[in-house]
């Protein structure tokens, strides 16, 4: 903290002195803000970056979001069954907005509400659960929930890190 520019400080103790409701909102409009030119997917590895970037602006943001998902969770592994736990969770795309650009407020709730997701789609698909190997119920649970709860710390920080990556070279830039 001893590195923050006055203004960086500034802006800390003003985040501060705001409500929860005010916090996620400033949160979410920064990361918009941020994002609306930021391209975050991986066109730099394609023949027409520039084109590319334009097209991937174009997106709506929860799509892009969607595009950063880790993909190294246990919740994830219902992908090969054409059953996406995060989309089906988030029925409304705004919903994925909220989540991974708000606060973590209600990240426990989120975390349950992915996991009954994935519960459905493993009874579903019949996938073996960790109670079919020893684990109680209670422990299996336990467990899904503090997956949950990595993935999306995990997701959001793969979000962020991208990017502060892309606008590393560009701070203070005043088209933002």
């Amino acid at each position: 903290m001893d590195n923050l520019t006055d203004d960086e400080k500034r802006l800390l103790r003003l985040f501060r002195c705001l409500d929860s409701r005010g916090k996620d909102k400033v949160l979410i409009e920064t990361a918009l803000r941020l994002l609306r030119v930021t391209p975050i997917g991986n066109h730099y590895f394609s023949r027409n970056p520039v084109q590319d970037k334009l097209e991937e602006l174009a997106d709506p943001i929860a799509e892009r979001l969607y595009g950063m998902m880790p993909y190294d969770s246990y919740l994830t592994d219902l992908h090969d069954y054409d059953y996406q736990v995060a989309e089906i969770a988030w029925e409304v795309e705004d919903e994925a907005v909220d989540v991974l650009l708000g606060t973590s407020k209600y990240d426990k709730e989120v975390a349950n509400h992915l996991v009954e997701v994935y519960l459905e789609g493993a009874n579903e698909f019949s996938i073996p659960l960790p109670t079919e190997f020893g684990a109680t119920e209670d422990e299996m649970m336990a467990d899904l929930k503090d997956e949950a709860l990595e993935f999306i710390n995990a997701w959001r920080e793969k979000i962020l890190n991208t990017i502060e990556e892309r606008r590393g070279s560009k701070q203070g830039d005043p088209d933002l």
